[in-house]
């Protein structure tokens, strides 16, 4: 194994394990802490918005990919949470969510290089992304402070998983793939 992949996939456990810490600790200060914290746990403990940032990571490795549609997402996803915190409501947000996991599956698995489809459609999924998972705790926590962890987590699991990505066959990332879009026609079902 190299160092490199040694390295990202400690960082990756590192996180998660302080992750799971801090989620059982019991400490919160406060609303300031429980908003935070619910930010910063969010993207490892949400299935959905986990399995999209690793397909994100990895679809930047393809062919000399771009990080891009990475960065269009994360913008997006900081505009739904927004408009969530504006009182504004996308339709059938769920649902989209879980479509987007199953469509992050298929353009991973399918290999396609169309980075600007893939920029507009990672684009959509942001937007709902953030818009469910704002709209889930607007009401009990302090928005900013989530959007914050939120967003910082979001692009520590996309560079983790670029690194690893890079390490892994073209193979082992489409098998990724299409085990993501599988995950995500289960979410469907259950949207």
């Amino acid at each position: 194994m190299n160092t490199k992949l040694m390295k990202t996939t400690g960082l990756l456990a590192g996180l998660l394990a302080s992750a799971s810490a801090a989620a059982h600790s019991g400490h919160h200060g406060g609303e300031w802490t429980s908003s935070l914290d619910a930010g910063l746990l969010h993207p490892l403990t949400g299935a959905d918005h986990l399995l999209v940032l690793l397909v994100l990571g990895l679809w930047a490795c393809r062919g000399g990919g771009s990080l891009r549609p990475a960065g269009v997402f994360l913008g997006t996803l900081l505009a739904g949470s927004g408009l969530a915190v504006a009182g504004v409501s996308l339709p059938a947000t769920e649902t989209f969510v879980a479509a987007s996991v199953l469509l992050a599956g298929l353009m991973l698995a399918r290999q396609r290089r169309k980075e600007l489809l893939a920029s507009a459609a990672f684009g959509a999924m942001g937007l709902f992304h953030g818009q469910a998972h704002m709209t889930d705790v607007a009401s009990q926590a302090e928005p900013l402070l989530f959007a914050l962890g939120l967003f910082t987590v979001s692009v520590a699991v996309i560079a983790a998983s670029h690194q690893v990505g890079i390490a892994l066959r073209e193979s082992a990332r489409s098998v990724a793939g299409y085990a993501t879009a599988a995950a995500g026609a289960l979410m469907l079902l259950g949207a």
